[in-house]
């Protein structure tokens, strides 16, 4: 079972980079239309898996989790 675990966390990291990543690639190219709403959907959908993490572990340890996978991204 812990390896389920561990493969739902890894999968729900990864998904929450590409999202974050998205955005990010939204915010910095040529003008999108509905960029916003894109914007937005992609911040709604880091929700969504950051609360499915909590479920997994706790509150913490998932927001330590996911702040780390997302500041990994910056080096």
């Amino acid at each position: 079972m812990e390896v389920t675990r561990n493969s739902e966390v890894a999968h729900l990291l990864q998904q929450i980079e590409a999202e974050y990543q998205a955005a990010q690639q939204a915010l910095s190219g040529v003008a999108v239309a509905g960029r916003h709403a894109f914007i937005t959907a992609r911040q709604e959908n880091i929700g969504k898996c950051f609360e499915r993490l909590s479920t997994l572990m706790p509150s913490e340890e998932a927001i330590k989790i996911v702040a780390q996978t997302l500041d990994h991204r910056g080096e």
